[in-house]
């Protein structure tokens, strides 16, 4: 059995337990369960995804920000139109690290990964989607927050 906690995920805990511990308000805002299963191994995956609600941010310059699988949102934004505009682009950041993992950077160099945006339309937060690069449908994770990989052994030859 191999149990894969990598270095993102160490630092994301560590983002996450920083405003968690400063009060800001952490929801699980979801959670998805992979297997993958080979002749040679089953290999399960789990990537939760959190948002934190927290005054601790810049709030002249940022409304959220986002690392690995914790996305940050200033808290006066909560419960207000923008504030869901700004939670959905910080969510797609998640989406951008699980599908990039630490090529998320370099990555911002080619494609709208964060771009400089000023939303048309703050009561429509599904123009976050179209604002930034999203992972195609089918692509192949870089990133898993964690992953249990157990070796099949062939009972015959």
């Amino acid at each position: 059995m191999h149990i894969h906690f990598p270095l993102l995920s160490v630092l994301a805990t560590g983002f996450l337990l920083f405003f968690a511990l400063q009060g800001g308000d952490v929801e699980l805002h979801s959670i998805e369960v992979g297997i993958n299963v080979t002749s040679e191994s089953i290999t399960v995956t789990c990537d939760p995804a959190f948002v934190v609600w927290t005054d601790r941010l810049y709030p002249n310059t940022w409304l959220g920000e986002t690392f690995g699988n914790v996305a940050v949102v200033w808290s006066p934004l909560r419960n207000t139109i923008r504030g869901e505009w700004v939670k959905q682009f910080e969510v797609n950041h998640i989406t951008q690290f699980y599908a990039l993992s630490w090529w998320a950077y370099p990555a911002k160099f080619v494609i709208p990964i964060d771009p400089v945006y000023c939303p048309k339309h703050w009561d429509d937060p599904t123009e976050a989607d179209s604002a930034e690069w999203l992972p195609p449908n089918g692509w192949c994770d870089l990133w898993h927050f964690i992953s249990l990989s157990v070796r099949v052994q062939r009972l015959y030859s």
